[in-house]
């Protein structure tokens, strides 16, 4: 998207040459607002991931955690289930 976008600003650039100044500055502000833009979308991009990976790590201990607990629960059947079981 980079590539495409400096192209695009060059060829818009170029056919601004012979526009008044006041529409070449515009653009230089439209400009810098669509890079600031960029710039925080990446940045959320970023830290969504971050954030991601964090989930996805909790997730992962807390699923061991519940086994291990899930593991040291003795298991007692009463007769009645032990008779629903043959």
């Amino acid at each position: 998207m980079d590539l495409d976008f400096a192209y695009a600003e060059g060829f818009i650039r170029e056919w601004l040459k012979t526009s008044p100044k006041q529409v070449q500055d515009n653009f230089d502000i439209i400009v810098d607002k669509l890079k600031y833009y960029q710039d925080k979308i990446e940045q959320q991009e970023q830290e969504y991931n971050n954030l991601y990976r964090q989930y996805q790590e909790l997730a992962g201990r807390v699923l061991e955690f519940m086994k291990s607990k899930t593991e040291q629960i003795p298991v007692q059947f009463s007769t009645e289930d032990e008779n629903n079981l043959e």
